[in-house]
């Protein structure tokens, strides 16, 4: 019996022996990056990496329970920059100034410069794959603007400018599809897929003039824009290299066609010049499909949408009025086979495939896609895309006849 004590007292004694960092770095010891920016300086070929640390993390508890720092204080983050012949050489240049040993681990958004954009994405994320504390959950940008700008960018309703960036792609994503939210790891998966394009998102920095109004910095003035950051558009890919801009409506049609088109848009009122109706898609089912003959290459969209709506300026009695719901069925159809019409165009007119319409082809048709995958690129900015579009229009609200004195 004495011996059994013993012997659970050596192994209690061991366990405790063994708590603690079991590679003695302490979390207080760290930095812990919130986000991550890549830019690339084609004169003296050298790429810069620019990360957002959190600063000290009382302070971000702070910031969380509702109030704002004192402006003598230090704001809850720093931003670091660093240069390098390669993306992995600029990352060991990080701690020449810094006192902490940088954890990756929180990274919650990665960034990339229009100019490395243009120079090919390939070695930024070769590097980004290969890092073991990084995480392709992350949500990645194309900045245009300045990514130090970018970077060091505060929100007013956020403790710190990543955690910003990061609520301000799920408020766009769920409110406008006119920006395409995604994660790193989705940007990795359509890379790596025959006749897929990477689309990834546009962030604009915004610069704060002298009267408390904000513009971009090509100049545009936009006094009602408040946020440092504008979200909206996309750039588009050929491989791993930037091929242009796609505007922030081009991008509806690429939600649609994925199915996750949950925004609004408006319409003429049929038969009441100046009035308008404004819907809302409730949900909806794409299908693609191909249609291959010989050397004719088509893509078949069918769309079918449940609508409703949610602003009405005329006068009609709609509900009562089965000929008004026909007319304005038909346009909705159009609006959105519009939309669908707009992405396609800017995707071929760039050359890029965004949509995935070669990959369709791949995964359904296989041995005709390897007849046709050497000119690919020849061949779909000029194919042929037949779309078709059904709406059904659900609700018109809470109330049927239109708000009468």
């Amino acid at each position: 019996m004495c011996g059994r004590l013993v012997a659970a007292f050596l192994i209690i004694a061991l366990l405790m022996a063994g708590v603690g960092c079991w590679d003695r770095r302490d979390p207080e010891m760290r930095g812990y990056v919130l986000a991550t920016a890549f830019d690339y300086d084609p004169d003296r070929e050298l790429y810069q990496i620019t990360v957002q640390i959190a600063h000290v993390m009382g302070q971000i508890e702070e910031a969380h329970a509702g109030g704002n720092p004192d402006p003598g204080e230090p704001r809850p983050f720093w931003v670091l920059s660093a240069y390098g012949e390669t993306p992995f050489h600029a990352r060991e240049h990080l701690v020449e100034g810094t006192s902490r040993e940088l954890f990756w681990g929180h990274n919650i958004v990665t960034v990339f410069s229009e100019e490395l954009a243009r120079s090919g994405l390939r070695p930024v994320l070769d590097f980004l794959e290969r890092e073991r504390q990084l995480r392709l959950i992350s949500r990645p940008l194309v900045v245009q603007g300045d990514v130090r700008k970018l970077m060091e960018a505060e929100f007013p309703l956020e403790d710190t400018g990543a955690r910003g960036l990061q609520r301000q792609i799920t408020a766009v994503q769920f409110d406008a599809n006119i920006f395409p939210a995604m994660f790193l790891s989705e940007v990795y998966n359509q890379l790596e897929q025959p006749g897929f394009e990477i689309l990834i998102g546009r962030a604009e920095v915004l610069v704060a003039d002298e009267e408390g109004g904000s513009h971009g910095e090509d100049g545009n003035d936009d006094d009602m824009v408040v946020p440092p950051v504008r979200l909206g558009g996309a750039a588009a890919f050929v491989d791993d290299v930037f091929r242009g801009w796609f505007e922030p409506d081009e991008i509806r049609g690429w939600h649609l066609v994925g199915g996750e088109h949950q925004s609004s848009y408006l319409v003429p009122s049929p038969g009441e010049e100046g009035a308008t109706v404004g819907l809302e898609t409730i949900s909806e089912k794409a299908r693609m499909y191909p249609v291959v003959e010989g050397d004719e290459v088509g893509i078949n969209i069918e769309l079918k949408a449940r609508t409703r709506i949610q602003e009405y300026t005329g006068d009609h009695e709609i509900l009562r009025d089965d000929q008004f719901i026909d007319s304005l069925r038909r346009r909705s159809a159009e609006a959105l086979r519009a939309d669908i019409e707009k992405t396609i165009s800017r995707s071929q007119e760039l050359g890029s495939d965004v949509l995935g319409l070669g990959n369709l082809i791949y995964r359904k048709k296989p041995h005709e896609w390897w007849e046709i995958e050497d000119d690919w690129d020849e061949i779909f900015p000029e194919l042929e895309v037949n779309i078709d579009v059904q709406v059904v229009i659900k609700r018109a609200g809470l109330i049927g006849p239109p708000v009468q004195r």
